[in-house]
């Protein structure tokens, strides 16, 4: 299934249970629609945080108060995806829009 693709090859487990989240909260959230209850999916991408204390940090990174201003905003709007920082969501597009032939190809 493309949408639950990750970039690291080794990944595939957490792949699948991404996916499995994604589709669960998917599920809840249109349940609960008309109840009034949201139902926010948050893609975080790396956060800087003491569990990546050991990894080199680039511009792919936020700093906590960033990622929870974000979450803080898109609970406030109601959104029902969002993904922190914002430029995720264009790489994962791109990511998933990518025939699985060519995929495959990549060294990510």
């Amino acid at each position: 299934m493309r949408a639950g693709r990750s970039l690291p090859v080794e990944s595939g487990l957490r792949s699948a249970g991404g996916l499995r989240t994604r589709c669960g909260l998917e599920g809840l959230r249109n349940r609960l629609f008309r109840s009034g209850v949201a139902v926010i999916t948050i893609k975080p991408g790396f956060v800087d945080t003491p569990m990546t204390a050991e990894v080199p940090k680039n511009v792919l990174f936020a700093s906590p108060r960033r990622v929870g201003r974000a979450i803080y905003r898109a609970i406030e709007a109601r959104r029902s995806v969002v993904y922190i920082p914002w430029f995720w969501r264009p790489i994962m597009f791109l990511v998933t829009a990518l025939p699985e032939s060519i995929f495959q190809r990549l060294r990510l």
